[in-house]
């Protein structure tokens, strides 16, 4: 495999794709005069010249990960969903425009042909893949839907240029495929695997000629449409399942391109309206109401199906908004999608900071009054004995507008101390990680499902057997309370649960950190949980304060790597039938805001000690892909006058990321900073001390020098940084 050079230009990432770009602008950053042209938000979205550009930068990075003599793409161990990124080089190859260096480019053409023929040589006798993960563990034969769809989209660009043995072998394992794929979706089932072949099917179906692929395809997209709810989400067994509501839409959008039908269209707008509906204000996306996965910082930037109406592209144009309007290269794979199939067209108007949505099944409320938000779900169902569907067990979710979402963080399997209420025992019901196939139901008397749950103004009201109970929303100035009550007397030990996803320190009202093993009662606590990031929670004596509940992860066999979640519990009796929990605080990321920030994407970096590159679209971090210590990530910035005061690193943490020590002009600043953190999270900026900066060009250099033991790795994910002037 090519290696990556010492020394290279600034990677960007999302999800498993790799793209190349330079620095936003030719000279380094100054201090206070930000010199990246900002572009002014169009109302004729996406801007194509932005979309070429992303796609041509990304073509290095793309090359650097490729085999020639195997025809594989990415690092070992091969998975076939490596190959992937041949549709990316496709539509390089493909894209007319003066700005293109690749189109027909024969190097890129023999590049896109050997990778074609390399997923032919993995196929078995029905034309499916190993499904391997990149941690080596493998999940049976399939034939993977987002790789077959990207090989037919890639084939229809490629066809007629490709040479004659290596066209017979691409179509010799397509239509090997395809054959079979058809028949999954000649069914009723609408799971989004089969979904997102059928997108794939119509492709095929044009590409080969085959019009009863095409028409396969389409009533199976007509099915997939009525089963949408009004609301605009699917389900896969009760309420929306708001992750893999993106599969849908982009395949309904992949489909739309090549059928033009309104059917689509119409489904595409619904969904569009769902997501703006669910999505807080840091991008990410209320979980509460997920039936599929629990709460995730993460920022889903869209697709292509989002591009089908003014609605969707307003989603997408706020989730990319910082890139556009730097002009920085937006995720590769993304740009070639809205380049090949995306409509352009206007935007929808930018919601309000005051709103409040209640879904039309009335299943749901979301609402927004700054600084607070929060959403409230009367979902409710029998516990799921799939490991793939979570347990409806949460019914409260709060978010802040610069600290990001508080808690609950979503359902879960087999951990009633993430419920909203509990008649029972909770620790006799935890998670199994001993087990492949653990049973998901409870065999106690346990009760932390509800029967029925209804939504009224800001109450949530819950049903569990005899027991009648509700929480309630009750905003206020700068605050907001959660009024948990029983209705009447319970019939087992009753308690409510707050689980808190701040990825952030937890001390008590003195200051001191909270032991991990242990359960902290409010009385002994002071009545307060400070939070590092500001969110201070006023808690009564009688809560008991879990900081590490874990979790179960339905994405590892084991269900290891759940994560952890700080949990509030409140006893509720018959003669003490109500219990609250006060939020307040200032986030002290506002204690910075005036500071000049420095964004690591905006500026030239670059990486030494043999690692690589990458940008997280999700967290506007660079990734570094540092296995040991060593590896660096070394930038300038250019001062016009000097500086002493104070500077704050901006990292996003995660549990495979590592320590860095922070250099300025070569000299060490500070103690290493710990990346660690049990999920992905963007916290606070942590200060490393005082520097003293002179003018001109500075050398701002991150190394990672160690991990966390409790670490999986050592990369790190720079936001980028504050000088913040602490002179008088």
């Amino acid at each position: 495999m090519k290696k990556t050079s010492a020394s290279v230009k600034l990677l960007l990432f999302s999800g498993s794709l790799l793209l190349a770009a330079g620095c936003a602008c030719d000279k380094p950053a100054e201090c206070k005069a930000a010199k990246v042209q900002e572009a002014p938000e169009s109302a004729i979205w996406p801007d194509r010249a932005w979309l070429v550009d992303s796609v041509v930068k990304g073509v290095p990075s793309l090359l650097s990960s490729y085999d020639h003599k195997t025809g594989e793409f990415g690092e070992k161990p091969w998975i076939c969903q490596d190959q992937n990124q041949m549709f990316s080089l496709a539509v390089a190859w493909a894209t007319p425009d003066k700005n293109n260096p690749y189109y027909h480019s024969p190097e890129l053409l023999k590049v896109i042909a050997k990778a074609g023929e390399k997923l032919v040589d993995a196929q078995d006798a029905k034309g499916m893949w190993t499904f391997r993960k990149k941690d080596n563990s493998t999940w049976g034969q399939i034939h993977m839907p987002w790789t077959f769809t990207r090989w037919i989209r890639t084939y229809n660009l490629v066809k007629d240029a490709l040479p004659p043995a290596s066209k017979a072998k691409w179509e010799k394992g397509l239509l090997l495929g395809y054959k079979y794929i058809a028949g999954y979706c000649s069914g009723t089932g609408t799971h989004n695997i089969t979904v997102y072949h059928a997108a794939g099917l119509y492709v095929a179906g044009l590409a080969f000629n085959m019009p009863e692929w095409c028409k396969i395809s389409q009533k199976l997209m007509h099915l997939l449409v009525s089963r949408q709810a009004k609301d605009g989400f699917w389900t896969e067994n009760h309420g929306p399942v708001v992750s893999y509501n993106f599969v849908y839409l982009e395949a309904l959008g992949i489909y739309y391109h090549y059928s033009k039908d309104p059917v689509a269209l119409e489904a595409l707008t619904r969904g569009a309206q769902f997501h703006n509906a669910v999505l807080w204000p840091d991008g990410s996306a209320v979980s509460v109401v997920d039936e599929r996965n629990y709460y995730s910082r993460t920022r889903r930037v869209g697709n292509v199906g989002f591009t089908c109406s003014p609605e969707g592209r307003r989603y997408l144009a706020q989730q990319l908004e910082q890139s556009y309007r730097k002009r920085r290269p937006i995720n590769m794979e993304l740009a070639a999608h809205l380049l090949l199939e995306g409509v352009t067209g206007e935007l929808a108007p930018k919601p309000g900071e005051t709103s409040s949505y209640l879904s039309k099944d009335g299943q749901f409320l979301v609402a927004r009054s700054a600084p607070y938000q929060w959403a409230l779900s009367a979902y409710s169902c029998k516990v799921p004995r799939s490991r793939w569907m979570m347990d409806r067990q949460t019914h409260v979710e709060i978010g802040h507008d610069r600290m990001g979402v508080i808690g609950s963080g979503g359902n879960a399997k087999m951990q009633p101390y993430y419920s909203t209420f509990t008649f029972g025992d909770p620790d006799s019901f935890q998670p199994d990680l001993t087990k492949t196939d653990p049973d998901f139901y409870p065999k106690s008397n346990l009760r932390y499902v509800p029967d029925h749950a209804k939504i009224t103004g800001n109450t949530v009201a819950l049903t569990y057997g005899k027991n009648q109970c509700q929480v309630t929303v009750i905003p206020g100035k700068d605050m907001i309370t959660l009024e948990y009550k029983l209705n009447n007397a319970p019939d087992a030990p009753a308690m409510a649960h707050f689980p808190v996803v701040i990825p952030a320190e937890a001390t008590d009202a003195k200051g001191n950190p909270l032991a991990a093993n242990k359960i902290h009662t409010g009385k002994a606590l002071g009545g307060k949980l400070i939070f590092s990031n500001g969110q201070i929670i006023t808690i009564p004596d009688t809560a008991q304060v879990r900081p590490e509940v874990v979790g179960f992860n339905p994405y590892e066999k084991y269900g290891k790597g759940g994560g952890a979640r700080l949990v509030i519990s409140l006893p509720l009796t018959a003669k003490d039938p109500v219990q609250k929990l006060v939020f307040s605080g200032k986030s002290k990321v506002a204690d910075v805001l005036d500071a000049p920030y420095f964004a690591a994407a905006d500026l030239p970096v670059e990486c030494k000690g043999g690692a690589t590159f990458k940008f997280l679209d999700e967290l506007d971090a660079i990734f570094l892909r540092a296995t040991a210590p060593g590896p660096e990530m070394v930038t300038t910035v250019t001062l016009e006058k000097p500086f002493k005061g104070e500077l704050l690193v901006d990292l996003a943490r995660c549990y495979t990321y590592g320590k860095v020590q922070v250099l300025v002009n070569g000299k060490a600043i500070g103690k290493p900073v710990n990346g660690y953190n049990k999920a992905i999270a963007v916290v606070p900026p942590t200060s490393v001390g005082e520097v003293t900066l002179p003018a001109g060009k500075n050398t701002i250099t991150f190394r990672v020098t160690g991990k966390d033991p409790a670490s999986q790795n050592y990369f790190i994910g720079l936001r980028g940084f504050y000088l913040k002037n602490t002179q008088k």
